[in-house]
């Protein structure tokens, strides 16, 4: 008679048996937005007087990478290793530990049950599975060739035992277990499921999707098959399948809060930070005491715009996950609200807690450099460039630092070392062309921001320097242009408006010209309105 496939089981857990086979790799997504050089330079600013568009280059934008990995990290210990813990405290530490314990008492809890049935191949197989949860390797393979020694029919055993082979390294043996496990059992969860992932680490998409959905069919309500289905669907775009399959597990299931997780880090990851937030929320109504879910869904509100929910969050955490990426987000949210004596505290706690945080110090250089403090900021990215010569963002914003103070030959030298770090980054030749603009060479500077637009032609800064550039030139059309399309990427940039307000005059179009400049004037009132009285240059 053939055995009835086993379900994945732990008490309190997640299911991911597999994690330690081939962890899912998520695009971690990034809050900070580049700030403005008009902002510093006296050329006009976003109307926040902070940021603007966000520049999305091919590479990604390097700021937020450290806070997004801890934020992860923190994810990764609840949930790839021990799983979605009911643990009441909200220390990520903690947390970790009360996992742990559970599956220590679980696995002397099978020692005891062993004392008494010592020939169930069943129990054996359990007490393997925990083990290697547990790291103890050679204990968990003692107990999973036992349990086969028992029962050459234990297709489970079979399986567990194969993953620790693949993960050791011995491949070969772990796929001869997996087709010994599928030959007894065709219809075994564990085996397809780690079939699954045996092909597609095999880059062998097709494959891994059969034996995934086979998997899926055996045990429709099992979150490690679909979850690896999905991500197969978007490392494939195909995002429509991907989302059905999180559809289906929701119906299947509308109360599970990791099924909620994982489409809202779906959604997250497709940019739809909307959706994100609302299933974060049903996370948290689910379990609230799930504290690392709280940071994610204030990152998520965070790329909405959405700034003082962000601080509501994270000013009223009560002995919670006290990260320093918490802190400096926070203190970023602040600062973007134009708060800066208050966006300052919160940097400096977080630098307290981990020195090497780099993006907080140019956090605070951004601050500097809002306010006229040019040394202050210079000494602030020249320290983080002291620790990673090759933060792209830090040398770009002491460019435009050294630029502000009239130290435009040390401006140039770094906008080139940054061109040779980087020559598919649109940074350096924006700063390239900025200062060439300053120095009244024209060709020059429309030859290096026409190359800085086609690498980015998301960022408003750089058309609107282009279109500076274009209206000095004589040729008034191209700059309309330009203004008019960084408007569109970011319609608050006071100056982008200013600008093409003063082409439109040049052109005698006065009346648009008159709307333009009366949107200055209320883009402006609104800035003095949030920062108590400070000016947007223009």
């Amino acid at each position: 008679m053939r055995q009835r496939p086993r379900r994945w089981k732990r008490s309190g857990t997640w299911n991911r048996p597999a994690s330690r086979l081939r962890p899912v790799h998520r695009q971690q997504y990034n809050p900070l937005r580049m700030l403005s050089r008009d902002d510093i330079m006296g050329r006009g600013t976003a109307s926040e007087g902070y940021s603007v568009h966000c520049a999305h280059s091919r590479l990604g934008m390097l700021a937020c990478r450290v806070m997004a990995v801890m934020i992860f990290l923190v994810l990764a210990v609840m949930t790839l290793t021990v799983g979605f813990v009911s643990a009441q405290d909200n220390g990520n530490g903690d947390i970790y530990r009360h996992a742990v314990e559970q599956l220590r008492q679980k696995e002397r809890q099978l020692l005891a049950r062993l004392e008494q049935q010592q020939n169930d191949a069943a129990l054996y197989t359990e007490l393997g599975r925990v083990r290697l949860e547990l790291g103890k390797s050679a204990e968990a393979v003692a107990a999973l060739k036992k349990a086969i020694a028992l029962d050459p029919q234990q297709a489970d055993a079979r399986a567990h035992l194969s993953l620790y082979y693949f993960q050791t390294g011995r491949e070969a043996a772990g796929e001869d277990l997996l087709k010994a496990a599928l030959m007894i059992d065709p219809y075994n969860y564990l085996a397809n499921y780690y079939a699954g992932l045996l092909y597609r680490r095999r880059n062998q998409p097709l494959r891994a999707e059969l034996y995934l959905r086979k998997a899926i069919r055996i045990e429709p309500g099992q979150l490690a098959a679909s979850r690896e289905l999905v991500s197969l669907y978007a490392e494939q775009k195909r995002f429509a399948e991907a989302e059905a399959e999180l559809d289906r597990l929701c119906n299947h299931d509308p109360q599970n809060p990791q099924i909620r997780y994982e489409r809202a880090v779906f959604w997250a990851q497709m940019g739809r930070y909307a959706e994100a937030v609302k299933e974060y929320e049903q996370v948290l109504v689910l379990n609230p005491a799930l504290v690392p879910v709280k940071l994610e869904l204030a990152l998520a509100a965070f790329r909405l715009g959405d700034y003082q929910r962000v601080v509501a969050m994270l000013s009223n955490y009560e002995g919670g996950l006290r990260l320093p990426e918490s802190f400096y987000l926070l203190g970023h949210s602040l600062a973007e609200l134009g708060r800066f004596d208050e966006a300052t505290t919160q940097l400096k706690r977080a630098l307290e807690l981990k020195p090497d945080l780099h993006d907080a110090r140019i956090q605070l250089g951004r601050i500097a450099m809002t306010r006229r403090e040019a040394h202050a900021a210079r000494d602030a990215f020249r320290r983080v460039l002291e620790a990673q010569p090759g933060h792209i963002q830090a040398r770009y914003l002491l460019g435009i630092t050294l630029e502000s103070i009239g130290e435009l030959e040390q401006a140039e030298k770094e906008y080139m070392e940054l061109i040779g770090r980087a020559p598919d980054r649109f940074e350096g030749f924006h700063g390239l062309g900025a200062v060439a603009f300053r120095r009244g060479d024209d060709q020059t500077a429309l030859q290096a921001l026409h190359r800085a637009v086609q690498l980015n032609p998301q960022h408003a800064d750089v058309r609107i320097l282009l279109g500076r550039a274009l209206a000095r030139a004589g040729q008034l059309a191209s700059a309309v242009e330009q203004f008019t399309q960084a408007i569109a990427l970011n319609p608050s940039r006071a100056d982008a408006h200013y600008q093409l307000a003063l082409v439109l005059q040049r052109l005698g179009r006065h009346e648009e010209a008159a709307k333009e400049f009366a949107t200055v004037e209320r883009l402006n009132a609104e800035f003095r309105q949030r920062t108590g009285g400070m000016e947007l240059p223009r």
